[in-house]
């Protein structure tokens, strides 16, 4: 499990890349797990889903991503997020968890 914050610009298509290793540091195959995603301004608020992409499946590599519509609707501040993996039996695993923050944007 991974801590990684993250800055977004209020208004903008936002997106992030995440690389996800086997403990050996390999690069893990994630076509052979799902992936789910949210942030919230705490863990008991209402959560806001975000997008998870397959970018480089064998070496690990997946994108979240928030289109310009969202992140315009989004609070000014601090959110948790975090990523869960599922595998074929079901089994979920937390792989990466942190804070997101959303900046004010002038220019529409």
């Amino acid at each position: 499990m991974y801590n990684r914050d993250i800055i977004i610009d209020q208004g903008t298509d936002a997106t992030a890349n995440i690389n996800l290793k086997y403990a050996n540091g390999v690069g893990m195959n994630v076509s052979l797990f799902t992936y789910a995603a949210a942030m919230a301004k705490s863990f008991t608020g209402e959560p806001v889903e975000i997008e998870v992409l397959d970018a480089n499946v064998a070496n690990g590599n997946i994108y979240l991503s928030l289109d310009a519509n969202t992140t315009m609707n989004l609070v000014i501040g601090k959110y948790v997020y975090d990523v869960i993996q599922t595998d074929d039996a079901g089994l979920k695993t937390k792989v990466q968890y942190g804070l997101i923050t959303v900046n004010p944007t002038v220019t529409e």
